[in-house]
């Protein structure tokens, strides 16, 4: 039986700051919000998700790469992502995807697609997944081929 192919990663969070002081956050920021914050920390949120992204595929890499032995990264064809966001308040649907913008780039520089335009990327679905609670907030990936 042939193996569909499919990438799952679960973010944890994403910080800024440094030993003495930080901000954790286990889900992006929405657009509103983005757009209030200073350019400078906008793009500290950015690179945050960018390498909670990376951080994450480097753990399944090797696995993923002995599962799929034909397939190449970045990939080589059009790929499908699914984002589910476990959260207390869900965004609106229009908002969604470009709250995932850091986590969209993330993928493409850690080596998981060559770019995120439409030539190898369908647009992305964003499901939000009720939770209780804000300590089980969290972001699931799944990607696979279109």
């Amino acid at each position: 039986m042939k193996t569909k192919f499919q990438i799952h990663l679960k973010l944890d969070m994403a910080c800024i700051g440094n030993y003495q002081h930080s901000t954790c956050r286990r889900i992006p920021h929405s657009p509103n919000s983005l757009n209030s914050m200073h350019w400078a920390i906008k793009a500290k949120w950015k690179k945050a998700w960018e390498s909670e992204i990376f951080y994450q595929w480097e753990q399944i890499k090797k696995d993923t790469v002995k599962k799929y032995p034909k397939i190449e990264f970045p990939l080589k064809f059009k790929a499908k992502l699914k984002i589910y966001i476990f959260c207390i308040k869900p965004q609106d649907p229009d908002n969604a995807v470009a709250s995932c913008k850091g986590i969209i780039d993330g993928i493409v520089k850690a080596g998981i697609l060559k770019d995120d335009d439409y030539n190898n990327l369908v647009m992305p679905k964003v499901i939000f997944v009720p939770v209780a609670t804000r300590k089980t907030e969290h972001i699931e990936l799944n990607i696979t081929k279109n």
